[in-house]
């Protein structure tokens, strides 16, 4: 368990072009667009502002384009694990959910209200996307026991780490998603973790 005054800051890659045609991602490595790399530009002084120790970035390009915004400024070197990635989506990839069938009338999405929901009957559930990376982010708070962290990821990672560190407690479906290049933070207490920071943004 991580000591006191530790933080992990979960801040979510810039826009891609597959974000802003609402299409899934998953593995696939789609760059940022210009309004992501503008977007990872304006929100790196707000982070170089929490006093980082590290910077530990998703081996996705969306995601090191990110954090090499961060690096940047404050001379940190990015380092990469690869349990940071955005949930396999498997044969969604490229798609919109309304052509992958899982569209709905209201306009939710299914996959934030179920730990066994399956991202394709190739891809992976989010209760693996939830241990893998709440494994990820214990092992980082670790590392960096008393000081911040800065984690470059994805939505549905961060979700399902959020969830993996605050338990039941957190509830991801009482929040609106995090938009590109937010940020949210956790902070060691009580034996525990708790929300800081929910989906900061430099606009």
């Amino acid at each position: 368990m991580s000591g006191p005054g530790t933080r992990l800051v979960l801040w979510r890659h810039g826009r891609t072009g597959f974000n802003a045609q609402h299409r899934f991602q998953g593995r696939r490595d789609v760059p940022l667009d210009e309004i992501g790399l503008a977007q990872a530009r304006a929100a790196a002084p707000h982070l170089a502002a929490l006093g980082p120790a590290a910077i530990i970035s998703s081996p996705l390009s969306r995601a090191l384009g990110t954090a090499e915004a961060l690096a940047g400024l404050t001379g940190l070197p990015v380092e990469r694990d690869g349990r940071l990635a955005e949930v396999d989506v498997g044969d969604w990839a490229g798609l919109t959910p309304a052509e992958a069938g899982v569209a709905r009338a209201d306009g939710r999405a299914p996959w934030g209200e179920d730990d066994d929901f399956r991202f394709s009957p190739s891809g992976e559930t989010n209760a693996e996307v939830s241990e893998r990376v709440g494994r990820a982010l214990r092992e980082i708070a670790e590392r960096h026991r008393g000081r911040t962290a800065v984690v470059v990821t994805h939505w549905v990672a961060i979700r399902a780490g959020v969830q993996a560190l605050c338990g039941p407690g957190f509830r991801a479906d009482e929040h609106s998603a995090p938009g590109n290049c937010s940020w949210t933070v956790l902070v060691s207490a009580d034996g525990g973790w708790r929300v800081d920071l929910w989906g900061a943004s430099a606009g």
